[in-house]
């Protein structure tokens, strides 16, 4: 049963911001991808359900992160997943590095 002291907003009255992940020309290529480097560079492999998953990881160097423009991740920020599988989504809190 709903809590009826609860109340609800739509997304426009939240104070948040939509990003998607830099599509464009600077997307790695598949030969750009390590198993070890810079940063994690997600997958839908690490958003599973609703949390972070990072037994199986893939990684860019500095050079090719300094070159993506947007979806770059910060703590609070709540991953959604948008192609393949859709809908699955993740908060990236102060833990979900460790392994």
């Amino acid at each position: 049963m709903a809590d009826k002291n609860l109340k609800t907003k739509t997304l426009e009255e939240l104070p948040i911001e939509i990003l998607d992940g830099d599509r464009g020309k600077n997307y790695p290529t598949q030969n750009e991808f390590q198993s070890s480097g810079h940063c994690v560079f997600l997958s839908i492999r690490n958003v599973p359900n609703i949390k972070f998953d990072f037994s199986e990881c893939q990684f860019i160097d500095k050079k090719k992160d300094d070159v993506l423009r947007s979806g770059k991740l910060k703590r609070g920020d709540i991953v959604f997943t948008t192609r393949g599988t859709v809908g699955n989504l993740a908060l990236y809190g102060k833990m979900e590095l460790q392994k």
